[in-house]
């Protein structure tokens, strides 16, 4: 199923370049990898302003697709930090899950290239 994401601000920001919005989905699907990855790092450390800054960058990352299911996550799991002082592995499992559909429907739009 379809997931709902706008890039209505990437290309404003790419100025409907198709190379630059390639260029720039390509470095997200790293960058977000890699955020996912630091948050299961400061989980472990029981970093929790780590895990705090870490959320906000990935938060950010999914508004730049306008994935407002994903950003609802993010600010779910963001609440659940403040109240808890920590979260959960299926807390950062839920948000890689937004990441792989992010990715997905990235494809099914042609806007990522096969190699991602």
């Amino acid at each position: 199923m379809a997931i709902s994401i706008d890039t209505r601000y990437l290309s404003d920001i790419c100025i409907n370049d198709p190379a630059m919005i390639s260029e720039l989905l390509s470095e997200w699907v790293e960058d977000t990898g890699r955020k996912i990855e630091i948050l299961r790092t400061r989980l472990s450390a029981n970093d929790a302003k780590g895990l705090f800054n870490t959320l906000h960058e990935l938060k950010t990352s999914f508004f730049m697709l306008g994935y407002s299911d994903a950003i609802r996550g993010c600010e779910e799991i963001l609440a659940a930090l403040d109240k808890q002082g920590t979260i959960s592995t299926n807390d950062i499992d839920r948000l890689a899950d937004f990441r792989d559909k992010t990715i997905g429907e990235l494809h099914a739009l042609s806007l990522l290239r096969s190699d991602r």
